[in-house]
């Protein structure tokens, strides 16, 4: 059966963006009180990826409605930033912020994600509406042809490795990235990055494979 999917092209914002929308770079627009996640490693506050407006017509059984991503980035490489509970990427689910598995702090601007010259930057975002069909192909054959579509909100994981749901039930996709068609930095090894809600309440877990 065909999943329902929105893929994600991004356009330079030309004024920050200071509305509950999708978005990335910049700085969150919180829905409720600031909850910014810190490194479990060092104590700093995370970088921010950007920020989701949970699709109703795609996840109606969600009470959240936006969810922040955010992840360790600093000048010196940080380890486990690709494992959903080891504490240096995080996503924060609002209202509510239940179930974020890092120690946060109360602050409405941080770390941002910065184009290759190392300056800030923020996108806006298009959503195009599509469908990911169920991977066919065989064990031998590469895992994400069939479900592929680099940047989308819900759809399929079109895993680079095996399948790696963040625990058991964890199924449900809210977002991928594709770091080699992302226009700002975020360092997933040219790997991708998976973001899947709980199948039991209002928590998200992030990963990445290469």
């Amino acid at each position: 059966m065909a999943t329902p999917r929105l893929t994600i092209s991004f356009t330079p914002a030309a004024t920050p963006i200071t509305t509950r929308v999708t978005k990335f770079g910049g700085q969150p627009v919180w829905l409720g009180e600031p909850c910014w996640p810190l490194s479990r490693s060092s104590g700093n506050p995370m970088r921010f990826v950007g920020q989701v407006e949970i699709p109703a017509h795609l996840f109606a059984s969600v009470p959240a409605k936006m969810a922040y991503v955010f992840m360790t980035q600093e000048d010196d490489y940080v380890e486990w930033t690709w494992d959903p509970q080891r504490g240096e990427n995080a996503v924060v689910l609002q209202p509510g912020a239940i179930g974020v598995e890092v120690n946060t702090a109360p602050l409405r601007t941080g770390p941002t994600v910065i184009a290759k010259d190392r300056r800030p930057i923020e996108f806006e975002v298009g959503l195009q509406a599509g469908n990911d069909e169920p991977n066919q192909l065989d064990d031998d054959d590469l895992l994400d042809d069939a479900t592929d579509d680099g940047n989308k909100l819900g759809g399929l994981p079109a895993w680079l490795q095996e399948e790696d749901f963040p625990g058991a039930g964890w199924s449900r996709l809210l977002l991928q990235l594709d770091q080699v068609r992302l226009p700002f930095f975020l360092n997933l090894g040219d790997g991708r990055a998976f973001v899947f809600l709980s199948p039991d309440g209002p928590k998200a877990r992030m990963l990445w494979q290469r």
